[in-house]
């Protein structure tokens, strides 16, 4: 009993100590996480915003087309 008492207690300071190493590591993955979405959210809300310049874009040039030729027959 006592050897095994002995092992899970060095098992548990084994563990604590490799979670005291990489919790710095674990934080910063847990907060890229977050960096990642708020990326992504960025992107897609870029992504609108170069739609909507596009379907813009179409919508001048099919203006700028009615009045070129308008103004060829005058």
């Amino acid at each position: 009993m006592t050897k095994k008492y002995e092992y899970n207690l060095s098992e548990r300071r084994r563990i604590e100590l490799i979670n005291t190493n990489l919790e710095s590591d674990i934080k910063i993955l847990l907060e890229g996480g977050r960096d990642f979405f708020k990326i992504r959210d960025l992107v897609g809300s870029l992504n609108r915003n170069l739609n909507e310049l596009e379907n813009s874009a179409v919508e001048s040039n099919k203006g700028a087309y009615v009045v070129r030729e308008i103004t060829k027959h005058l």
